[in-house]
């Protein structure tokens, strides 16, 4: 039996996804980008236990105490605690919890030196290099892409076209023959689609997250007061927006800036600084 099975992805297909990604069409205020945690804590989900590599997740003290009058009075305090070792399930040197105040402060005001370097200079020029550096290679490839398969599927029309024919005799290809080079045609179609979309969802990835680092460029200058006032759901997406990861340990933090930010501040210096592994030691 002849297979007249229909390739995975047709290219209007693609390209309704395509554009469904696209930066410019992710501005809904319908359309969560960051989704973040209901802690109370800034940076559940970026923070890691220096020792042990385990996620810090949100722990909390509570304490009861009387009032004169009789009243019960209740406190409640959230911490950042190491999962890995509260858990008992894997060896940690590093402490249980750590204190919200003391992590918190440590990493903003490291994050404000960063960004404070970017408003001493015009970063506009280096914006641009890093976004057609970044993108131009794999779109490329996509066009290249786009074409094969339209190739690809022309020709697969041509064959299915002879399906009928070759039923009655009437075309050059013997069905068995004919319905080998269909499925061999639908595979390729098949492979190249899947190449395709995985290639354009790193090419729609970086879109949005060069997107992302020009309007943090724009906000320079008052991020910081958007960011003390701003409720804290906006804060951990702004946060996410710039902190790759952040790790603690006893005695010090080593605050990860994502690399697009990363690489426009080493661009706007004229040279490399290691902010991406910097540590910022605390005093006890």
């Amino acid at each position: 039996m002849l297979n007249l099975k229909k390739p995975f992805l047709t290219l209007s297909q693609f390209q309704n996804i395509r554009s469904s990604r696209n930066p410019e069409n992710m501005n809904d205020p319908n359309i969560e980008k960051v989704l973040v945690s209901k802690s109370p804590l800034l940076l559940v989900g970026m923070i890691n236990c220096g020792y042990c590599g385990s996620p810090l997740t949100t722990t909390y003290n509570s304490k009861k105490y009387e009032l004169k009058s009789g009243e019960i009075q209740k406190w409640r305090q959230a911490k950042y605690r190491c999962s890995g070792k509260a858990l008992g399930k894997i060896d940690c040197a590093g402490q249980t919890v750590y204190s919200q105040v003391k992590i918190e402060e440590t990493v903003l005001d490291e994050l404000f030196a960063f960004l404070d370097q970017l408003k001493t200079v015009d970063v506009s020029e280096q914006v641009k290099r890093i976004r057609t550096k970044a993108t131009n290679q794999e779109e490329i490839e996509v066009k290249r892409l786009i074409k094969s398969l339209r190739d690809m599927n022309k020709e697969l029309d041509t064959l299915i076209a002879e399906v009928p024919k070759s039923i009655l005799g009437k075309s050059a290809f013997k069905p068995d023959f004919l319905n080998t080079l269909i499925e061999n045609k639908q595979n390729e179609v098949a492979v190249a689609t899947a190449e395709l979309e995985k290639l354009d969802t790193i090419v729609q990835n970086k879109k949005v997250e060069k997107n992302e680092m020009e309007n943090l460029v724009k906000s320079i200058p008052v991020w910081k007061d958007v960011f003390l006032n701003a409720p804290i759901e906006k804060q951990k997406m702004m946060l996410n927006s710039v902190i790759d990861s952040v790790t603690v340990y006893r005695d010090s933090i080593e605050l990860k800036i994502k690399l697009r930010v990363q690489e426009l501040i080493d661009s706007s210096n004229g040279s490399e600084t290691d902010l991406r592994g910097r540590a910022h030691r605390w005093q006890r």
